[in-house]
């Protein structure tokens, strides 16, 4: 009996061995296209996290243009700006990503610089999008991690000269973020189930039919694809939320600096102006409104407007409270939201090339798993060793 258990193993193992080969060619394949594709959502990640970047870094120098507009109407030259330091002061300190603020005039000399001792040095800086991905930016450019944006400002006998953003790019940091982690967590995890399960538990018969190994692969593909999305949405939510809270801090620090005068928020002159020109200079938030307790006491693009605020639907929004100087006095908060829409949006235009490049990658898998398989017929099976009798 233990020789003829011999022979069938001996007769069985071309087979068996075969079975083995494809299990291990189907399980590289599997990790090489999940890993293809985490490449390819960090790719993707880089543009959105880029493209949110340039509408903040661009609303923060309208603010600091605002903040210049008095003086400019009266044709000073950009020199003159008394309120460069506050104004700067408030970007630098709630936007940890801006590095320096600077004024420069027509010469392109710098006349205002905050803080004093940055230095851009000779960089050679580079036109167009960072490293290379996405559509141009106007005003934008890079070296390495580092990029500015140069807003150019007019006087009352035209122009006068620029304001430039430096900031750093954080991806890094972004992909730290628990969001990025667990969607990562779930591909590796979704890898080595695939391949636990191509080399230990599936029947040989499985790699002669590419019906059944398309299936499985497929399957796969999909579950990656899905977690990857919700892993890339989940990053531009929480992205689109630090977004809004930088516009509220700005927003509450103003009017903090009001309140620490003794001037209530509801006696200041063109409060409404104020919020208005914080929704108006950028294209992604839907609404900005001053908040006393739930009531409105100033706001800018909501929908419905009552007296009484309440969370509009569809929205990512931030809520940053005004702390008062003395207590008993009426609590003030700002709040601004970002539509999802508006973020779907961003991820569509950022992400077509990325998707282009997803499904490329698995129509490829779909062809190589031509040569995973073990050659022969579907409906073949292969036979098992005899088992031993007692």
């Amino acid at each position: 009996m233990s020789q003829q258990n011999q022979e069938t193993g001996t007769e069985y193992s071309p087979e068996m061995s075969a079975a083995q080969g494809a299990r291990r060619r189907l399980a590289a394949l599997v990790c090489l296209v999940l890993a293809g594709l985490v490449l390819l959502g960090a790719a993707w990640w880089t543009l959105t996290s880029s493209r949110f970047d340039v509408e903040r870094i661009r609303t923060e120098a309208e603010t600091i243009h605002k903040a210049m507009a008095g003086m400019l109407s009266m044709g000073l030259p950009v020199s003159d700006f008394i309120g460069f330091d506050a104004a700067s002061d408030r970007v630098l300190r709630f936007d940890p990503a801006v590095r320096a603020v600077e004024i420069v005039d027509l010469t392109g000399q710098v006349v205002l610089r905050n803080p004093a001792t940055f230095d851009a040095g000779t960089r050679d800086w580079d036109d167009g999008s960072f490293l290379g991905l996405g559509a141009d930016v106007p005003g934008i450019q890079h070296h390495g991690w580092l990029s500015r944006f140069s807003l150019p400002v007019a006087g009352r006998f035209g122009p006068a000269g620029s304001v430039i953003v430096y900031y750093e790019h954080q991806i890094a940091a972004e992909f730290s973020r628990s969001t990025a982690i667990a969607g990562v967590a779930a591909m590796v995890l979704l890898a080595l189930g695939l391949v636990v399960h191509a080399t230990v538990l599936a029947n040989p018969e499985v790699f002669q039919s590419y019906r059944e190994l398309a299936i499985l692969y497929g399957v796969t593909c999909v579950i990656g694809l899905g977690v990857l999305g919700a892993t890339i949405f989940g990053l531009a939510a929480t992205k689109a939320i630090e977004t809004a809270n930088a516009y509220g801090e700005s927003l509450g620090s103003r009017l903090g600096d009001a309140m620490a005068l003794g001037i209530d928020p509801s006696d200041l002159v063109g409060l409404g102006d104020v919020v208005r020109e914080y929704q108006e200079t950028n294209d992604i938030i839907s609404y900005v409104a001053l908040l006393e307790g739930n009531r409105i006491e100033a706001a800018a693009g909501l929908q419905d407007q009552t007296d009484r605020w309440a969370r509009p639907d569809g929205v990512l929004d931030a809520v940053i409270e005004v702390r008062p100087r003395r207590l008993y006095r009426p609590q003030y908060r700002v709040a601004v939201g970002i539509p999802l829409a508006v973020v779907t949006q961003i991820l569509w235009q950022t992400g077509l090339a990325v998707m282009l490049g997803a499904a490329a990658l698995v129509t490829a898998g779909f062809g190589l798993l031509w040569r995973v398989r073990v050659p022969g017929s579907p409906t073949v099976d292969l036979p098992l060793p005899a088992r031993a009798s007692g």
